[in-house]
């Protein structure tokens, strides 16, 4: 369970205790990515990510930030997604204030220092190459634009070159002091968590609230037809993303939408993983997912292929795709994966970063958030009936977004795609 406090100030304090622990996880989360910038500036969230650990009124460089918190063993870093930017640090409990302290210094009173940002754009540059050297990664980018064309959600969140090229300190400044305000965040303390909020009421409390801008962005409000996005490369294996319009965040068919997934690749015993990989030998990494949103989400399946055999690695994709429609699951299929559900999610937030995140997501984005005990209710209480309607529900060829990564051009896999759907 947990508790939620709201300062004076408007910041919002959820409070995650979990007996028996001697560390404690505090997050920062701001509701506000990639989706929130304008074309010319795209990547000014993560820009901004990068920025705030460069150096603070207190601690004017990035390793009297990195210092302080090595010396006592911490687990710090921080994360930018499409619509949330958040900020951790993971301490030993006797050490709760240093963190709470530095979050709070890092989030109001950044330098954002001009020679900092001259550095840092080069390590961003390098980061978002590095990414599109990973195959793997990238075609995980590539397959959100063929989903979302000249959309935001469309774009990579770190930008592109020549929009971090073109990056000035004004335009992270304006990004900064306009998000990056309490009233328009949510701090969560997991763990060990006896007399913390005191610290954050000291630490944070005494900034200014600001304006809440988390709702200004373009909405995705109907789909375009959708063209395979293909990045022809010598590589030796093919790597596809096959993308489905599906639910957004707090939708009554999220746990159906779960369950979905790891039936049909969500395990090493799942139905694409078995047909791909150990009857066929086709792949290494096959797996299905979902992504969420505000507004809408996708169901994404993955696999990196052998590049000779992927026309017959496409057709067990469509035949399992079509198999899964027309007869839709089991009963037994159906309590598997509510049971590795529960323990997987059992296991994660036994983590108290990930408690602490998966708190502050819940928060920022559901109407009305649940605990993991609530969750867990749901996923128990999904039937067949209802996995099986969102197998209909979600997988439509005409809505389908593709992407790959390998040694075809965008017409050869066209062909090869046309001929397995």
């Amino acid at each position: 369970m947990f508790t939620t406090t709201k300062l004076q100030n408007g910041l919002t304090v959820l409070t995650a205790p979990t007996a028996g622990a001697h560390s404690v996880t505090v997050l920062a989360m701001v509701p506000v990515g990639s989706r929130y910038e304008s074309n010319p500036v795209a990547g000014a969230a993560h820009f901004l990510e990068h920025m705030l650990f460069k150096g603070t009124k207190k601690r004017p460089s990035p390793t009297a930030i990195s210092r302080t918190l090595d010396a006592v063993g911490a687990d710090f870093n921080a994360f930018t997604s499409k619509e949330y930017t958040g900020y951790y640090v993971k301490v030993d409990f006797q050490f709760a204030d240093r963190a709470v302290d530095i979050l709070a210094d890092m989030l109001f009173e950044s330098l954002l220092a001009k020679e900092e940002l001259n550095r840092e754009r080069g390590v961003v540059i390098e980061e978002i190459r590095m990414y599109e050297d990973m195959p793997m990664r990238h075609v995980t980018d590539l397959v959100e634009e063929s989903l979302y064309p000249k959309h935001r959600l469309g774009r990579n969140i770190a930008g592109s070159e020549d929009s971090i090229t073109d990056m000035k300190l004004t335009d992270l400044r304006t990004f900064w002091q306009r998000y990056y305000v309490p009233s328009n965040m949510v701090v969560v303390l997991a763990g060990a968590t006896d007399g913390l909020l005191e610290l954050v009421e000291k630490s944070f409390g005494a900034r200014h609230g600001g304006k809440n801008h988390a709702a200004t962005f373009p909405r995705v409000t109907s789909f375009r037809k959708r063209v395979p996005v293909v990045q022809t490369k010598d590589t030796d294996q093919a790597h596809v993303v096959l993308a489905f319009p599906s639910l957004p965040y707090g939708h009554a068919g999220e746990t159906a939408t779960n369950l979905l997934a790891n039936i049909l690749g969500g395990t090493m015993s799942s139905r694409l993983f078995v047909e791909i990989r150990e009857k066929r030998g086709l792949a290494y990494a096959v797996s299905a997912d979902v992504d969420r949103y505000r507004d809408t989400g996708s169901f994404q399946i993955q696999a990196g292929l052998d590049r000779k055999r992927l026309p017959e690695a496409l057709g067990v994709m469509a035949h399992e795709l079509k198999k899964i429609i027309e007869h839709g699951i089991t009963e037994e299929e159906l309590e598997e994966a509510k049971s590795n559900i529960r323990g997987k999610f059992t296991l994660k937030l036994e983590n108290n970063t990930e408690l602490a995140v998966w708190y502050a997501r819940g928060f920022l984005f559901y109407p009305d958030p649940w605990t993991p005990e609530q969750y867990l209710a749901r996923v128990d209480g999904a039937t067949v009936e209802m996995v099986n309607k969102m197998a209909h529900q979600l997988f439509k060829k005409n809505a389908m977004g593709v992407a790959c990564v390998g040694p075809y051009t965008g017409e050869d896999f066209g062909v090869l795609l046309r001929k397995a759907f």
